[in-house]
């Protein structure tokens, strides 16, 4: 499995933590549709081979970024610590290898 395969499972799992219950409070999303929609159009990207937005993601992993604005009140914070660990481990080895 190559890093950004790895990369595109981590999002699918914050993905599969969101629905409607979600609490998005402090992030810019409205409804949970909306960010579901934009993980799903960027896993299609990468997919692809697109690579554009993963700075976007870097943001997102950071601290106090988007997926752990939504982690922590919805009971999944723990969870986003390895995530986002793990995300940078290959985030880095990406940007060394190109």
């Amino acid at each position: 499995m190559t890093y950004i395969q790895v990369i595109i499972e981590i999002i699918k799992n914050v993905n599969s933590r969101i629905d409607e219950q979600t609490n998005l409070i402090w992030t810019k999303y409205d409804r949970a549709s909306d960010i579901k929609s934009e993980l799903e159009t960027d896993i299609k990207d990468f997919e692809n081979g697109n690579l554009e937005k993963l700075e976007k993601y870097s943001l997102y992993f950071g601290p106090t970024g988007t997926f752990q604005e939504i982690s922590i009140p919805n009971g999944w914070g723990e969870d986003f610590i390895l995530m986002a660990n793990q995300f940078d481990e290959l985030y880095e080895k990406i940007k060394a290898s190109t």
